[in-house]
């Protein structure tokens, strides 16, 4: 199964996706609006509003935060996600829009990923896929 997690940093969503068969898509926070001008249909929402207006969202599965908490909307959605879905080391998660902007939200993301480092998670943008791996040099 493939995971495309949507995130609130500089879009370069709207160029690098792509749509799969089997994906499951999910909006954190400010991610939502982007899916939404887009009008791809999400199948999962996490969020505390703090880089979205509070509205209707559309999804089946919405999961809603305080804005103050110990971990983030990434975080949160990844520990559901893997707790929850019974995803596995197989499937494939893809995070858009994690770099740009604040450098302290991306810092926090490469912890998480770092966390479930056994799991396959890879952030895209334009220039880049990062990932974590267990090779030694």
């Amino acid at each position: 199964m493939i995971y495309k997690l949507v995130c609130a940093g500089d879009n370069c969503f709207n160029d690098l996706y792509l749509k799969d068969k089997d994906e499951v898509i999910i909006a954190i926070d400010g991610g939502y609006q982007v899916l939404k001008d887009n009008n791809i249909k999400i199948d999962y929402f996490f969020g505390d509003f703090d880089s979205l207006e509070k509205s209707d969202i559309e999804s089946d599965n919405v999961f809603i935060y305080p804005s103050v908490k110990d971990d983030s909307d990434f975080d949160l959605a990844i520990n559901y996600l893997i707790n929850n879905l019974n995803i596995n080391k197989d499937d494939v998660l893809y995070v858009y829009n994690a770099t740009g902007g604040r450098l302290d939200h991306f810092y926090a993301i490469l912890n998480t990923i770092k966390k479930y480092k056994d799991y396959n998670i890879k952030i895209f943008d334009k220039n880049n896929c990062i990932f974590i791996s267990d090779y030694e040099m």
